[in-house]
């Protein structure tokens, strides 16, 4: 019986030194696996900064709503635990032990073993299917186009935060060449919410956006206003809103909380009912 120490070994000792991008591991895994993934509604989030406080911020506001939300990201902030979330609540350590020994059993038995942040991502998709989620943030590792998260057919919409140079020994040397992995996650049909872009990034967005029929949202960061900072955290104004209250110090939060309100819009476009009153 795998315990919650040997699976946090197990899946550590697969992280290699040498980072490989790509979805054959990933696909073949969770295809053994019976594709838990398939079952799942995803919003998928890239970008070079800000993924992590919008997927906060979205999945926040999801939980108040009281949708059972999902939430994969990395790197972990305490532990590996945290990686994994259901309404902003870690998985249980059982849980935890119980998944990656089920994994594991059908992982080793591939000619290629999959990398420890693949097992996780499959881990993810796995036990959200078991928990029943009804939507999942997902947040991509390194890139898009390429990283395991992407390994999904579909999602409600995507959002790229913004490209910068970022992981250019891996993504490209210049930000258009990092647009067109980010924009990688584009699903065709589905929107995509596009953050600060430079002329050249944009135009790769815009370009896989129209390959797609992808509606392109763009976020205008001048509709924020009243901004004002305590220790209490950040208020400011933005999209129709007044009085929004952020935790969060520092003055690119309310344009991360702005994407995170634009993703509520598409929401509320696709039925899911989300109350004024669980907005920040």
């Amino acid at each position: 019986m795998m315990t919650y120490k040997d699976a946090v070994s197990y899946i550590g000792a697969c992280n290699g030194t040498v980072v490989e991008l790509g979805l054959e591991r990933i696909s073949g895994l969770l295809s053994r696996m019976g594709n838990p993934q398939n079952g799942l509604r995803f919003v998928h989030i890239t970008g070079t900064n800000g993924k992590g406080s919008v997927a906060a911020f979205l999945r926040s506001v999801l939980t108040e709503s009281g949708l059972r939300t999902g939430s994969f990201n990395s790197p972990s902030l305490i532990n590996i635990n945290d990686t994994v979330c259901i309404d902003g609540v870690p998985i249980e350590n059982a849980d935890f032990a119980e998944i990656t020994a089920y994994i594991r059993s059908i992982a080793e038995k591939m000619p290629d073993l999959p990398s420890g942040f693949e097992l996780e991502t499959a881990l993810a998709f796995e036990y959200f299917k078991r928990k029943k989620c009804d939507i999942v943030v997902l947040e991509a590792g390194l890139g898009g186009r390429l990283d395991a998260t992407n390994v999904i057919s579909e999602n409600l919409f995507s959002v790229i935060t913004g490209i910068s140079l970022d992981h250019t020994a891996f993504l490209g040397k210049t930000a258009a060449e990092i647009a067109f992995e980010k924009s990688g996650i584009i699903k065709r049909g589905s929107p995509v919410i596009s953050g600060k872009a430079d002329a050249d990034a944009l135009a790769v967005i815009q370009k896989r956006a129209k390959e797609l029929d992808s509606q392109l949202v763009r976020v205008d960061f001048g509709e924020i206003s009243d901004v004002s900072y305590s220790l209490g955290g950040t208020v400011f104004s933005a999209h129709g809103y007044s009085g929004l209250r952020l935790s969060l110090l520092g003055g690119f939060q309310p344009e991360n909380a702005l994407i995170a309100l634009h993703c509520v819009d598409l929401l509320r476009k696709y039925g899911y009912s989300i109350p004024d009153s669980c907005v920040f």
